[in-house]
Protein backbone atom coordinates (compact mmCIF):
# COMPACT_ATOMS: atom_id res chain seq x y z
CA UNK A 1 0.00 0.00 0.00
CA UNK A 2 1.29 3.38 -0.90
CA UNK A 3 1.17 5.83 1.98
CA UNK A 4 0.83 9.23 0.45
CA UNK A 5 1.17 11.61 3.33
CA UNK A 6 3.87 12.98 3.79
CA UNK A 7 6.01 11.18 1.20
CA UNK A 8 9.16 13.17 1.78
CA UNK A 9 9.23 13.94 5.50
CA UNK A 10 12.67 15.55 5.30
CA UNK A 11 11.64 18.42 3.03
CA UNK A 12 11.76 21.91 4.57
CA UNK A 13 9.33 24.42 3.13
CA UNK A 14 11.09 27.46 1.63
CA UNK A 15 10.59 30.59 3.69
CA UNK A 16 8.64 33.42 2.14
CA UNK A 17 10.61 36.54 2.90
CA UNK A 18 8.98 39.85 2.09
CA UNK A 19 11.49 42.16 0.49
CA UNK A 20 10.56 45.76 1.07
CA UNK A 21 12.45 48.96 0.27
CA UNK A 22 13.99 50.85 3.17
CA UNK A 23 11.76 53.48 4.79
CA UNK A 24 12.43 57.20 4.31
CA UNK A 25 14.31 59.25 6.91
CA UNK A 26 11.38 60.28 9.11
CA UNK A 27 7.93 59.47 7.68
CA UNK A 28 5.88 57.05 5.51
CA UNK A 29 4.00 58.39 2.53
CA UNK A 30 0.26 58.30 3.24
CA UNK A 31 -0.59 57.01 -0.25
CA UNK A 32 1.82 54.06 0.11
CA UNK A 33 0.35 53.33 3.52
CA UNK A 34 -3.16 53.19 2.07
CA UNK A 35 -2.02 50.91 -0.77
CA UNK A 36 -0.34 48.54 1.72
CA UNK A 37 -3.51 48.38 3.79
CA UNK A 38 -5.63 47.48 0.75
CA UNK A 39 -3.15 44.82 -0.34
CA UNK A 40 -3.20 43.37 3.16
CA UNK A 41 -6.98 43.12 3.18
CA UNK A 42 -7.00 41.49 -0.26
CA UNK A 43 -4.51 38.85 0.86
CA UNK A 44 -6.49 37.85 3.92
CA UNK A 45 -8.52 35.35 1.89
CA UNK A 46 -5.42 33.59 0.56
CA UNK A 47 -4.67 31.48 3.68
CA UNK A 48 -8.34 30.50 3.82
CA UNK A 49 -8.32 29.30 0.21
CA UNK A 50 -5.11 27.36 0.77
CA UNK A 51 -6.58 25.76 3.89
CA UNK A 52 -9.64 24.66 1.92
CA UNK A 53 -7.44 23.08 -0.76
CA UNK A 54 -5.33 21.33 1.87
CA UNK A 55 -8.45 19.98 3.58
CA UNK A 56 -9.87 18.75 0.27
CA UNK A 57 -6.64 16.94 -0.56
CA UNK A 58 -6.41 15.39 2.92
CA UNK A 59 -9.99 14.12 2.56
CA UNK A 60 -9.19 12.66 -0.85
CA UNK A 61 -6.10 10.86 0.46
CA UNK A 62 -8.07 9.47 3.40
CA UNK A 63 -10.83 8.18 1.12
CA UNK A 64 -8.34 6.69 -1.33
CA UNK A 65 -6.42 4.88 1.41
CA UNK A 66 -9.70 3.47 2.75
CA UNK A 67 -10.59 2.33 -0.78
CA UNK A 68 -7.21 0.63 -1.18
CA UNK A 69 -7.58 -1.18 2.13
CA UNK A 70 -11.14 -2.28 1.33
CA UNK A 71 -9.87 -3.96 -1.84
CA UNK A 72 -6.88 -5.61 -0.17
CA UNK A 73 -8.04 -8.51 2.03
CA UNK A 74 -4.46 -9.66 2.62
CA UNK A 75 -3.55 -6.35 4.24
CA UNK A 76 -6.75 -6.30 6.29
CA UNK A 77 -5.89 -9.82 7.42
CA UNK A 78 -2.45 -8.70 8.55
CA UNK A 79 -4.18 -6.01 10.60
CA UNK A 80 -6.26 -8.58 12.43
CA UNK A 81 -9.40 -8.94 10.29
CA UNK A 82 -9.89 -12.70 10.44
CA UNK A 83 -12.69 -12.72 7.86
CA UNK A 84 -10.45 -10.92 5.37
CA UNK A 85 -7.57 -13.26 6.26
CA UNK A 86 -9.59 -16.10 4.72
CA UNK A 87 -10.18 -14.30 1.42
CA UNK A 88 -8.41 -13.63 -1.87
CA UNK A 89 -8.71 -10.45 -3.89
CA UNK A 90 -12.09 -10.27 -5.63
CA UNK A 91 -11.36 -10.36 -9.37
CA UNK A 92 -14.94 -10.67 -10.55
CA UNK A 93 -15.97 -8.46 -13.45
CA UNK A 94 -18.43 -6.61 -11.23
CA UNK A 95 -15.82 -5.91 -8.55
CA UNK A 96 -13.23 -4.65 -11.02
CA UNK A 97 -15.74 -2.45 -12.82
CA UNK A 98 -16.72 -0.90 -9.48
CA UNK A 99 -13.03 -0.24 -8.75
CA UNK A 100 -12.54 1.37 -12.16
CA UNK A 101 -15.48 3.69 -11.55
CA UNK A 102 -14.19 4.62 -8.10
CA UNK A 103 -10.71 5.36 -9.42
CA UNK A 104 -12.14 7.56 -12.17
CA UNK A 105 -14.07 9.50 -9.53
CA UNK A 106 -10.91 9.86 -7.40
CA UNK A 107 -9.03 11.24 -10.40
CA UNK A 108 -11.79 13.77 -11.07
CA UNK A 109 -11.56 14.93 -7.45
CA UNK A 110 -7.79 15.20 -7.72
CA UNK A 111 -7.97 17.21 -10.95
CA UNK A 112 -10.24 19.69 -9.16
CA UNK A 113 -7.53 20.38 -6.55
CA UNK A 114 -4.98 23.10 -7.33
CA UNK A 115 -1.75 21.38 -6.34
CA UNK A 116 0.21 24.65 -6.36
CA UNK A 117 -1.67 25.72 -3.24
CA UNK A 118 -0.52 22.69 -1.25
CA UNK A 119 2.51 22.44 1.00
CA UNK A 120 5.68 21.11 -0.59
CA UNK A 121 5.27 17.63 0.87
CA UNK A 122 1.61 17.50 -0.17
CA UNK A 123 2.58 18.57 -3.67
CA UNK A 124 4.78 15.47 -3.89
CA UNK A 125 1.92 13.32 -2.61
CA UNK A 126 -0.40 15.00 -5.13
CA UNK A 127 1.99 14.09 -7.95
CA UNK A 128 2.28 10.47 -6.75
CA UNK A 129 -1.48 10.05 -6.47
CA UNK A 130 -1.95 11.66 -9.88
CA UNK A 131 0.44 9.11 -11.40
CA UNK A 132 -1.24 6.14 -9.69
CA UNK A 133 -4.78 7.12 -10.61
CA UNK A 134 -4.05 8.28 -14.14
CA UNK A 135 -2.15 5.06 -14.87
CA UNK A 136 -4.95 2.88 -13.51
CA UNK A 137 -7.73 4.78 -15.29
CA UNK A 138 -5.92 4.66 -18.63
CA UNK A 139 -4.99 0.97 -18.20
CA UNK A 140 -8.52 -0.11 -17.27
CA UNK A 141 -9.75 0.02 -20.87
CA UNK A 142 -7.32 -2.76 -21.82
CA UNK A 143 -8.63 -5.24 -19.20
CA UNK A 144 -5.14 -6.48 -18.38
CA UNK A 145 -6.63 -9.17 -16.13
CA UNK A 146 -7.22 -11.11 -19.33
CA UNK A 147 -3.50 -11.99 -19.14
CA UNK A 148 -3.05 -12.98 -15.47
CA UNK A 149 0.47 -14.33 -15.92
CA UNK A 150 3.78 -13.31 -17.45
CA UNK A 151 7.09 -14.97 -18.28
CA UNK A 152 8.06 -15.76 -14.69
CA UNK A 153 4.94 -15.84 -12.53
CA UNK A 154 1.17 -15.77 -12.47
CA UNK A 155 -1.96 -16.02 -10.36
CA UNK A 156 -1.20 -19.71 -9.76
CA UNK A 157 1.81 -18.69 -7.64
CA UNK A 158 -0.32 -16.57 -5.28
CA UNK A 159 -1.12 -19.42 -2.85
CA UNK A 160 2.52 -20.44 -2.41
CA UNK A 161 3.58 -16.79 -1.98
CA UNK A 162 0.84 -16.31 0.61
CA UNK A 163 1.82 -19.49 2.44
CA UNK A 164 5.44 -18.34 2.66
CA UNK A 165 4.41 -15.10 4.41
CA UNK A 166 1.62 -16.43 6.65
CA UNK A 167 2.48 -17.14 10.30
CA UNK A 168 -0.64 -17.97 12.34
CA UNK A 169 -0.16 -17.18 16.01
CA UNK A 170 -3.56 -18.32 17.24
CA UNK A 171 -6.05 -21.08 16.45
CA UNK A 172 -8.38 -18.46 14.96
CA UNK A 173 -5.63 -17.27 12.60
CA UNK A 174 -4.94 -20.89 11.66
CA UNK A 175 -8.62 -21.39 10.88
CA UNK A 176 -8.56 -18.28 8.69
CA UNK A 177 -5.66 -19.74 6.69
CA UNK A 178 -7.51 -23.04 6.25
CA UNK A 179 -10.51 -21.05 5.00
CA UNK A 180 -8.26 -19.23 2.56
CA UNK A 181 -6.95 -22.54 1.24
CA UNK A 182 -10.54 -23.59 0.67
CA UNK A 183 -11.15 -20.45 -1.38
CA UNK A 184 -8.27 -21.06 -3.81
CA UNK A 185 -10.52 -22.83 -6.32
CA UNK A 186 -12.86 -19.82 -6.59
CA UNK A 187 -9.87 -17.47 -6.97
CA UNK A 188 -8.45 -19.63 -9.76
CA UNK A 189 -11.85 -19.76 -11.45
CA UNK A 190 -12.03 -15.96 -11.55
CA UNK A 191 -8.62 -15.83 -13.20
CA UNK A 192 -9.46 -18.52 -15.76
CA UNK A 193 -12.67 -16.66 -16.57
CA UNK A 194 -10.58 -13.62 -17.43
CA UNK A 195 -8.24 -15.77 -19.54
CA UNK A 196 -11.19 -17.16 -21.50
CA UNK A 197 -12.34 -13.58 -22.06
CA UNK A 198 -8.90 -12.78 -23.43
CA UNK A 199 -8.82 -15.85 -25.68
CA UNK A 200 -12.18 -14.90 -27.17
CA UNK A 201 -10.86 -11.43 -27.98
CA UNK A 202 -7.45 -12.62 -29.18
CA UNK A 203 -5.81 -10.84 -26.24
CA UNK A 204 -3.23 -13.36 -24.98
CA UNK A 205 0.44 -13.71 -24.14
CA UNK A 206 2.83 -14.71 -26.94
CA UNK A 207 3.24 -18.46 -27.52
CA UNK A 208 6.74 -18.58 -26.04
CA UNK A 209 5.47 -17.17 -22.71
CA UNK A 210 2.43 -19.44 -22.71
CA UNK A 211 4.61 -22.51 -23.23
CA UNK A 212 6.93 -21.53 -20.37
CA UNK A 213 3.87 -21.02 -18.17
CA UNK A 214 2.73 -24.57 -18.87
CA UNK A 215 6.07 -25.73 -17.48
CA UNK A 216 5.54 -23.67 -14.33
CA UNK A 217 2.10 -25.20 -13.86
CA UNK A 218 3.51 -28.70 -14.25
CA UNK A 219 5.94 -27.91 -11.45
CA UNK A 220 2.97 -27.17 -9.17
CA UNK A 221 0.93 -30.18 -10.24
CA UNK A 222 2.34 -32.65 -7.69
CA UNK A 223 -0.38 -32.81 -5.05
CA UNK A 224 1.92 -33.91 -2.22
CA UNK A 225 4.28 -31.00 -2.88
CA UNK A 226 1.39 -28.59 -3.16
CA UNK A 227 -0.11 -29.82 0.10
CA UNK A 228 3.24 -29.43 1.88
CA UNK A 229 3.45 -25.82 0.67
CA UNK A 230 -0.07 -24.92 1.74
CA UNK A 231 -0.02 -26.71 5.09
CA UNK A 232 3.35 -25.20 6.10
CA UNK A 233 1.78 -22.25 7.99
CA UNK A 234 -0.25 -24.72 10.10
CA UNK A 235 2.72 -27.03 10.67
CA UNK A 236 4.72 -24.06 11.89
CA UNK A 237 2.24 -23.07 14.60
CA UNK A 238 3.38 -23.10 18.21
CA UNK A 239 3.17 -26.44 20.02
CA UNK A 240 1.99 -24.48 23.07
CA UNK A 241 -1.43 -24.12 21.45
CA UNK A 242 -4.11 -26.70 22.30
CA UNK A 243 -3.04 -30.02 20.76
CA UNK A 244 -6.60 -31.01 19.85
CA UNK A 245 -7.13 -27.77 17.90
CA UNK A 246 -3.79 -28.12 16.12
CA UNK A 247 -4.64 -31.68 15.11
CA UNK A 248 -8.00 -30.53 13.77
CA UNK A 249 -6.35 -27.80 11.66
CA UNK A 250 -3.75 -30.19 10.28
CA UNK A 251 -6.46 -32.65 9.33
CA UNK A 252 -8.51 -30.01 7.51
Amino acid sequence: KIVLRPVLTGLIAASLVACQPSPTETSVDSTASTTTAVASQTGNSEPSRNADVTAAFASLVEDFEAFELANNPAERGRRGDLVAAGQWTDLSLEALQAQDEAETAFLERLDAIDGTRLSESDQVSHAVLDYILRFRVELAQFESNRMPFNSDSGFFHAPSYAAASTRPQTIAEGEAWVTRIGNIAAYFEQNTTWMRRGIEAGFTQPEVITRSTVGQLEGLSDLDTLRDILIAPIEGMSSNLPAEDLARLRAS
